[in-house]
């Protein structure tokens, strides 16, 4: 039986109407007609950041201020991995530079597009990122498996590269039965895989995947997103935090820094011109709670 505050949850648990959705895009200027990928995501650059602080504040206020964010990691991870920008449909018959799934509308509210119908590439762009979002956040959906229990554990919990890996794998079904025809891994053995960082092909080797001739190609995408992130702190960086010992954490995914202050550690970890920053007990680490621009000199 849900007590005052859950029900009081259940009601003001909503995804941002269709006017404000409508009135956002209105306002983004994305540079179309770009067919390579990294260069379309370093042209957009500062209209996709703006995108992900604007779902990210929407995600904020449909499931409170504890909310896992987008990283800008995750989504040109994901859009390495998904994007079709030579104007084809996608496999499944999906609309869009990024093909939304066939239940966006469960996903992401009434503001959605019909994911087979042409729309504009900010409002595909916009909902692509509000579903990864939701992935991330939304637990109570009546008839759709959820995932955001994943990010909680230990293996992804801290850890922003698994994370956007995780993000993309259940993208690509590897934790749902449709993707499968038979010998679907457990969840406990995907996330066992996780953490020891096994490749794709590996991760799925013996199983029924109906997709297994394009774990190869998408291993590489996701090899070729991390790379264009692959950079240690610079000192700019490493003085966003000025007070206390700075170390490295061998068992987080580099770039991380940590800095511990009596029982509290902040894990700083660096992406690009990005820095996310996680508050949490030493003993435990929480969710990020910050994720702002650095000043690069």
């Amino acid at each position: 039986m849900f007590g005052l505050r859950s029900l009081m949850r259940l009601v003001v648990s909503l995804p941002p109407s269709a006017a404000e959705v409508a009135a956002f895009i209105e306002t983004m200027r994305i540079e179309d007609g770009i067919i390579n990928k990294r260069t379309f995501l370093e042209r957009n650059s500062q209209e996709l950041s703006r995108l992900l602080d604007f779902v990210n504040h929407e995600l904020a206020k449909e499931h409170g201020r504890s909310i896992r964010p987008i990283t800008r990691l995750e989504y040109w991870l994901v859009f390495n991995c998904e994007a079709s920008l030579a104007g084809r449909d996608h496999d499944e018959g999906e609309k869009g530079v990024l093909p939304l799934p066939s239940n966006i509308m469960d996903w992401n509210g009434p503001s959605s597009p019909a994911w087979d119908s042409p729309m504009s590439i900010e409002r595909n762009l916009f909902h692509y990122a509000l579903y990864i979002g939701q992935i991330k956040n939304k637990r109570m959906m009546p008839g759709v498996r959820l995932y955001a229990h994943l990010f909680e554990l230990p293996p992804f919990n801290g850890n922003i590269t698994r994370t956007a890996k995780l993000v993309a794998g259940i993208i690509h079904g590897y934790f749902g039965s449709s993707a499968y025809n038979a010998n679907r891994p457990s969840h406990d053995a995907l996330v066992e895989a996780y953490a020891r960082d096994q490749e794709l092909p590996a991760m799925l080797a013996g199983s029924g995947f109906k997709k297994l001739g394009a774990l190869l190609g998408r291993q590489g995408n996701i090899e070729e997103a991390l790379a264009w992130f692959d950079r240690q702190p610079t000192p700019e960086q490493r003085r966003v935090v000025r007070d206390g010992p700075l170390y490295a954490e061998p068992s987080l995914s580099a770039p991380t820094v940590l800095l511990r202050r009596g029982a509290i550690v902040t894990v700083i970890s660096t992406q690009g011109g990005w820095v996310e920053i996680t508050h949490g007990a030493a003993n435990g680490f929480v969710q990020p709670t910050l994720l702002a621009p650095i000043a690069m000199s």
